[in-house]
């Protein structure tokens, strides 16, 4: 119930904690605006959506909720579907947090798609040791989430995880310096960028020829246009 006095009590708190960004205008232009009938606000429709992710509520009892506290009033079903509809948004807003804590600035358009890719381990309460580990990739160049995995404790980290298109620049640490994850990247036509440790493991496992690719694509980035 502490969760959920955060959500009622503490609201105004919370949402000055959010990145300062415009809710309605995100929400359209991530294609999750719809018509305001049972929500009817951003605002209330990302209240709705962090109550549901951090309380350990079910769909059912987080519209009972939206209703007692007159945040909205619908169904566990149309609460389940406008969900859905908004998680491009979510990861959005989340990638503008982290940008905002950063510093960081969105990134102009450009031929290359600059992707970070890491994971992070979440416990089991009562237990020890990693009990999930959440995979994400964020995009640099629109600060956006644009993956999320989430597995248990033998899901290691590894490019093959994400999806991956032709004009992709990959950043990841250490814990990505494996062969196949490598091809996994070259395979769909994109460039590894990564630490001097990711390197030297592959090319102490043979895969040249994803070193390479990514000594020729640094080399053709560094030589001046025209």
């Amino acid at each position: 119930m502490s969760d959920l006095r955060a959500f009622t009590e503490e609201w105004e708190f919370l949402r000055a904690a959010l990145p300062v960004v415009d809710l309605e205008k995100s929400l359209r232009e991530t294609g999750g605006a719809q018509r305001w009938r049972a929500v009817r606000s951003a605002e209330d429709l990302l209240r709705l959506a962090l109550v549901y992710g951090f309380c350990g509520l079910s769909l059912r009892q987080a519209a009972a909720w939206a209703h007692v506290q007159e945040v909205a009033k619908l169904s566990d079903v149309a609460l389940l579907k406008r969900l859905r509809s908004c998680d491009d948004w979510l990861s959005h807003l989340l990638g503008a947090k982290l940008a905002e804590r950063a510093q960081m600035a969105p990134r102009p358009e450009s031929s290359l798609r600059l992707r970070l890719m890491d994971a992070t381990s979440i416990p089991v309460p009562g237990r020890k040791g990693t009990g999930w580990r959440v995979h994400v990739g964020l995009g640099l160049g629109h600060l956006a989430i644009d993956h999320i995995e989430v597995t248990g404790a033998e899901g290691g980290e590894t490019f093959c995880r994400f999806p991956l298109q032709s004009q992709d620049l990959v950043l990841g640490d250490r814990g990505y310096a494996h062969r196949r994850g490598l091809f996994w990247v070259r395979q769909a036509g994109g460039t590894l960028s990564g630490s001097l440790e990711l390197v030297e493991c592959a090319v102490a496992g043979g895969a040249r020829g994803a070193v390479g690719s990514v000594r020729n694509s640094a080399s053709d980035s560094r030589r001046p246009s025209g």
